[in-house]
């Protein structure tokens, strides 16, 4: 352990302050600290704005987990970038949204690997629902509805 202290104090008087304060830590190492456990859940919050953020969140891998590059790779492929698939199919083709990518975050003892984006309040969020056919029954991934509109291209 370190103690620091600055100003006009007197050394023999911190020394003696320190040693009573804390004698009866047992000497030696430190223990670890338990490891990060993924608890999930869900968070909101309402505010005023005209676009709305959105994050899914699942465990990934650590940093000394060998699995570390691997989860890079995909969250790269996923998502990383504007030339992602991620990002044409969902904001470039369909035009759900004014953002969207994938990340990876990783600790020394747990990561998490994610999609954040962003959208127009109104309206926006249509990828939330499941994807609709021509006659409005569920359809397969990519297949568009009747008021789908591709943005225009300038």
């Amino acid at each position: 352990m370190t103690f620091v202290s600055s100003g006009a104090v007197d050394h023999a008087t911190m020394v003696a302050l320190v040693g009573e304060k804390f004698a009866r830590l047992a000497p030696g190492p430190t223990p670890p600290p338990p490891g990060a456990r993924y608890g999930g859940g869900a968070l909101r919050f309402e505010e005023d704005l005209e676009q709305a953020h959105i994050a899914y969140a699942l465990p990934g891998v650590s940093s000394a987990d060998p699995d570390f590059y691997v989860a890079q790779v995909y969250v790269t492929a996923l998502g990383g970038g504007m030339s992602s698939r991620l990002f044409q199919e969902a904001r470039e083709r369909r035009g759900l949204c004014y953002a969207i990518s994938a990340f990876a975050q990783a600790s020394r003892d747990s990561g998490t690997i994610g999609i954040l984006h962003r959208h127009r309040r109104e309206g926006g969020g249509r990828h939330l629902r499941r994807d609709r056919g021509r006659d409005g029954e569920p359809g397969r991934h990519g297949e568009r509805t009747p008021k789908w509109r591709a943005p225009r291209r300038r």
